[in-house]
This record gives structure tokens, sequence and C-alpha cells, in this order.
């Protein structure tokens, strides 16, 4: 998942930009987020909606399966990802990770991996 937004950032930024990850607790703190960011053009607003469905990209050489899945392995572990597609250049991909047993936001806390 994490490399799949890594390689998403470099391919968005072409041959230059700044490419940021960084984590923080949340402020509970219930969950530990992870952010990359880039200083690519941005995901186009029509797009929004859409760059979680299976198939869907941009890229010439793209399956559009990369970010479908890696919504699905976060889904699965209790975990979610949102885009922060502000104004201007660059895009910012937040992971919430879920701490081990918090009821709040683990919503197996009991169940054995």
């Amino acid at each position: 998942v994490i490399m799949n937004l890594i390689i998403n950032a470099i391919d968005a930024m072409g041959d230059g930009g700044r490419l940021t990850l960084s984590t923080r607790l949340q402020q509970d703190p219930s969950a530990v987020l992870l952010l990359v960011s880039d200083t690519g053009p941005g995901i186009l607003s029509a797009d929004e909606s859409r760059i979680f469905d299976p198939f869907f990209t941009r890229k010439p050489d793209g399956t559009g399966l990369g970010l479908s899945i890696s919504r699905q392995i976060l889904d699965r572990h209790g975990a979610f990802i949102e885009v922060n597609n502000a104004p201007g250049p660059g895009c910012t991909f937040q992971v919430t990770f879920p701490l081990r047993g918090n009821t709040e936001t683990d919503p197996n806390p009991s169940k054995s991996e």
C-alpha cells in the first residue's frame, strides 16, 4: 500500500518535485496517521470520486488497480485511506491505522490474527 502511494506520487511529479512521508498520532490517540504528499499537478476535481474505483486510471500504461486494491487491503485491516486534493499543486493521501485494541476504530478488537 505504502509503496503504491510512493510510486503514484513519483509518477505524478514527473522529473522533479518533493515527496514527503510523515506520521502523527491522531489527537485521541486512537490511530496513527500516515501522510504521503507530493508536489505534482494534483488530481482533477472531476476524478476525485473515481480514483479508488477498479480500472480507473489516467496513466497511459496504468491498470487502475493500485488504489482500489490498496483500499481493499486497508479496509480488511480496519484502516482507511482518503485524499486531500487542495487547490493548487500537489496532493496528499492520508492513511489512518487504528491502534490495536481500540474498540472505537477497530471493528474486531478481540479477533486474533
